[in-house]
């Protein structure tokens, strides 16, 4: 990443904690345990950390989208999948094996995001279909 992008990842980042929008979500991902990352200790535990992972990764795209268009210089789709990518990772801790890829797992989460965002909007048009 470069010099340039850091510091456009660093001024999204501090705008998309305010976009997000719900407070309460961010402090329930903060309060995950590592444990609930484990499908064969607790099922449905495992379910539900990651409906709020996905919930909170939705999220994230859409108010980097958001942000990115309130900033004078226009980013590519790379920068704004970085700049979510280093939100998840400071918000989210991944038991120990998992934190080794940690980023790696996010842009694939938000990649598969985007692409079911991008199937309910018409014509990839987030604008027009009411998603930012």
């Amino acid at each position: 990443m470069s010099v340039q992008n850091a510091k456009v990842n660093e001024e999204l980042i501090g705008k998309v904690e305010d976009f997000v929008g719900s407070k309460d979500l961010i402090e329930k991902v903060k309060k995950l345990k590592k444990s609930s990352f484990n499908p064969i200790k607790n099922w449905q535990a495992f379910k539900e950390t990651i409906n709020t992972v996905v919930d909170v990764v939705e999220k994230a795209v859409v108010a980097v989208e958001k942000v990115s268009k309130t900033l004078s210089k226009v980013l590519d789709g790379q920068t704004k999948l970085d700049a979510v990518a280093v939100f998840l990772d400071k918000l989210i801790i991944l038991p120990w094996p998992l934190e080794l890829v940690d980023k790696q797992i996010f842009k694939l989460l938000i990649s598969f995001v985007v692409n079911a965002i991008n199937e309910r909007a018409k014509n990839h048009d987030w604008k027009a279909s009411g998603l930012i």
